[in-house]
């Protein structure tokens, strides 16, 4: 169940740049999982990644992040740029794209 509720309307909230939404990865990619429980970001290996429509990456089983960085933005090392948002469900763990 979601609810929404209205804002007041003197709530400004920022949003994300659409320049620095990033859609594209390759096997030759190297994500950073961003978190400020983290001392430096986790990198993540293209190669541990694979389509999985709609819309997500699919992370391969052997791949160890801890449950609670579940949310956590999901950045390619080279551009800066937002891919996507870490997701844990049924036991896996995705990158749901932008």
């Amino acid at each position: 169940l979601i609810a929404t509720l209205p804002l007041p309307d003197a709530v400004e909230l920022p949003t994300w740049n659409v320049d620095d939404i990033d859609g594209q990865w390759s096997e030759a990619s190297v994500l950073l999982v961003v978190n400020p429980e983290l001392h430096a970001p986790l990198a993540i290996d293209g190669t541990r990644l694979s389509n999985a429509p709609p819309n997500a990456l699919k992370l391969a089983p052997g791949v160890a992040i801890a449950a609670p960085l579940s949310g956590s933005p999901v950045a390619n090392a080279v551009t800066g740029k937002l891919l996507g948002l870490l997701l844990f469900e049924d036991g896996k763990w995705s990158i749901g794209k932008l």
